[in-house]
């Protein structure tokens, strides 16, 4: 099973190294890899592919996802509760055009305790 993640990484990985992706696309490259390193519990590579991720698309709307708070809890899990918690505020922005990111505010609130 391991060997089917590992692939996935290569796959990407590979997908990554392509100059005719758009920010969008490799951002969904990147978080597709922190989402297989957060299946794999590497909390630190996980985490180095979603600040990836979120860098290139910080200027482009996107939706609301529930996996946000996944993604949160695995800063969280790598010693990175600053990081966390600049996520949280930077998403949290973002119910000017999607209101849904307001279910991030408890998880602001857990972060400042």
């Amino acid at each position: 099973m391991e060997k089917e993640y590992e692939k996935a990484l290569e796959i990407r990985n590979e997908g990554l190294k392509l100059s005719t992706l758009n920010n969008e696309e490799l951002a969904s490259l990147y978080a597709g890899n922190g989402g297989t390193y957060l299946y794999l519990k590497d909390y630190n590579n996980a985490t180095l592919c979603f600040d990836k991720a979120f860098e290139l698309v910080q200027e482009e709307k996107f939706p609301y996802d529930e996996q946000y708070i996944e993604v949160i809890d695995s800063y969280v899990k790598a010693n990175r509760k600053e990081d966390a918690l600049k996520l949280v505020e930077s998403l949290l922005q973002r119910q000017s055009y999607h209101k849904k990111f307001k279910k991030l505010e408890p998880i602001r609130e857990k972060l400042l305790t």
